[in-house]
């Protein structure tokens, strides 16, 4: 009994000490436990916020770096002005990338090495007399003056390359030494969390279910965050990737993979002695449909586009978004024939589809073919034929194929340059947009300004001018009666006279026709031109009353021909003229109304025709 009450006390004194030991060991535990996941926490936001992106764009430093680098020996070594040109452009827009980069990592940096080692990169790369002046001041400098060898050699020798290079290389060892350091600390943090879950699991009978639980969800929450995290990253990733070689509107290849695709695929053929094709496909009037219905539904053609030829090409064909309305397809294994015939199966598929514009609109395409090695060995020489096989096909009447030695192309090229005549075949789209306005208030207008343009050319030919002049005032007849869509129909198709109110609104269109003309830049020369047109020779003429040689020569050319075409046409208000009865009636009105010379040569030009009569001279395209 007395041993019995000796060791009682003992007893709940060791049961007190347990569990005040138990306690302790909680409480400790516990708080051990909020410190590792707090410190996890934080390792956790650092590597996803700060040292991850801050590698991703070390990279992207590094690529731009040598991009740079690679575009300006490119440049150096060049003898390709146009190509010089795009280098040149290419090299500065990867230097300003270069600068947003640095910016963006500058930003990312949370440690004095980061820091510095940026700086260090900056200054060698940027800084006054770094590697971006002294190739600006000199290499690149002497390249512009023609010392090809000299610019060659101050590129190679330029001292500051390996010392950015360097550079780079050592912020990127500080942001994976970092990584690595955070890396190792998070496996020690999820480590101990681990041993301290497991202990206060075994020291807290009662409670140690309930903290487990706690601390297994804690736990579960921050690597699911992780775990989303670095899905989300790996996505982005992934997307970037994809935006890198496809265009996001078409889906389609971009330009960078398609000019990446056609090199490997010239490099096969070449390897195997096979053919290879290119198409080059433009969706005629599409700037005419870009302006008229919106943006949207231009993007909504060129996807429907993009659709139709990925469902008609091969398998094994590349299809890709070259710019803007441009298309290009790359046909491996494919000679003249083949590559003719997929190119007719596009056309016919574009021509025959309904886009789902303004209730189904029916567009057309124009196409050219090159093939490899018939018309180019490399990618630059056959991406050119395409283009200029394109080129003709728009202008031999759009909406057909063309093959790059067809010999209406060649026959074409060889009284153009390409520039040139892209230039002309946009001037051109333009005036029939303007013309096609024109035509729907009234056909007659349409027809009659065609009428206007084709023997203006005509003349101004036989007055002296230059193939460049005439066909400058060809166009200025086409537009000559744009205003005229400001006029009520009610007044345009009056049979009867018109009243003084009518006419002064009738002798606006001059006015409107040249005020329209003056928005578009590249017509407006001809706004002049187009205002002055009802101007007469003796100053009794509108808007201005100009007279003589105050009107300008082409206005004198058009004033002749219109009131030509207008007297041997029927009109609302009066018959047609013999051919003969309109040519006297201008003699008549030479030194009056016009001029006496133009209409010397005008009727010169009508009576040389051997073979056809006035009226046939006068529907002369």
């Amino acid at each position: 009994m007395p041993f019995s009450s000796h060791r009682q006390p003992k007893l709940v004194h060791l049961v007190r000490l347990g569990f005040a030991l138990l306690l302790l060991c909680m409480v400790v535990t516990l708080s051990a436990n909020l410190v590792a996941n707090t410190q996890y926490k934080a390792t956790t936001d650092r590597l996803i916020d700060h040292l991850y992106p801050a590698r991703t764009q070390a990279r992207e430093i590094a690529r731009l770096a040598l991009a740079i680098d690679d575009t300006g020996a490119l440049y150096v070594l060049s003898h390709n002005p146009a190509q010089q040109a795009q280098l040149l452009q290419t090299y500065q827009q990867d230097a300003q990338a270069l600068r947003v980069a640095l910016s963006s990592a500058s930003t990312l940096a949370d440690t004095a090495e980061q820091r510095s080692a940026l700086a260090d990169f900056t200054y060698y790369f940027f800084g006054d007399g770094g590697y971006y002046e002294s190739q600006q001041a000199f290499a690149f400098a002497q390249k512009r003056a023609g010392q090809d060898r000299l610019a060659s050699q101050n590129y190679v020798k330029n001292p500051f390359l390996s010392s950015f290079q360097n550079d780079i290389q050592v912020y990127t060892d500080v942001v994976n030494r970092e990584i690595a350091q955070e890396d190792a600390r998070l496996d020690a943090v999820s480590t101990l969390v681990r041993f301290l879950t497991l202990g206060l699991g075994g020291s807290a009978c009662l409670f140690g279910i309930g903290i487990a639980v706690f601390l297994t969800r804690s736990i579960g929450r921050l690597y699911r965050q992780v775990e989303e995290k670095n899905a989300r990253l790996a996505e982005s990733n992934t997307l970037l990737q994809a935006l890198s070689t496809t265009d996001p509107l078409t889906e389609l290849s971009n330009h960078r993979a398609l000019l990446s695709t056609l090199k490997q695929e010239l490099e096969r053929a070449e390897r195997y002695e096979r053919p290879c094709s290119l198409l080059f496909l433009d969706l005629d009037h599409f700037k005419a449909l870009n302006d008229g219905y919106g943006h949207a539904a231009g993007d909504a053609v060129l996807r429907a586009f993009a659709g139709i030829l990925s469902a008609t090409i091969r398998h094994m064909d590349t299809a890709g978004r070259w710019g803007g309305e441009e298309f290009v397809v790359i046909l491996p294994e494919a000679n003249a024939a083949e590559a003719l015939d997929i190119a007719e199966r596009i056309r016919q598929a574009v021509s025959l589809f309904s886009f789902d514009i303004s209730g189904g609109l029916h567009l057309t395409c124009s196409v050219g073919v090159a093939c490899y090695p018939e018309h180019g060995y490399d990618q630059d020489a056959l991406l050119s034929a395409a283009d200029q096989a394109m080129y003709g096909a728009k202008r031999l009447g759009r909406n057909q194929v063309r093959l790059t030695s067809d010999p209406a192309i060649t026959a074409l090229l060889a009284t153009e340059t390409a520039e040139g005549g892209r230039e002309e075949t946009a001037l051109h789209g333009t005036v029939e947009a303007l013309v096609t306005l024109v035509e729907k208030r009234d056909w007659s207008l349409g027809h009659h300004s065609q009428q206007v343009a084709d023997l203006a050319r005509q003349l101004a030919r036989a007055l002296g001018m230059s193939l460049e002049e005439a066909q400058r005032v060809a166009l200025a007849g086409h537009l000559h009666d744009i205003g005229k869509v400001a006029i009520p129909d009610a007044i345009l198709q009056k049979s009867g006279p018109l009243t003084g109110e009518e006419w002064e609104q009738m002798r606006s269109h001059s006015i409107v026709g040249a005020e329209v003309i003056s928005c578009i830049p590249s017509l407006r020369p001809l706004a002049p031109v187009i205002r002055a047109h009802h101007e007469r020779w003796d100053g009794k003429g509108y808007p201005d009353h100009l007279q003589e040689k105050q009107i300008p020569l082409a206005a004198r050319l058009i004033a002749v021909v219109d009131s030509y075409t207008v007297m041997i046409t029927d009109r609302p208000y009066q018959p047609a003229r013999p051919p003969a009865e309109a040519l006297k009636e201008l003699q008549r009105c030479a030194g009056s109304q016009f001029d006496p010379q133009v209409v010397e040569a005008f009727t010169g030009l009508l009576q040389g025709a051997q073979d056809q009569s006035p009226a046939e001279v006068a529907s002369v395209a």
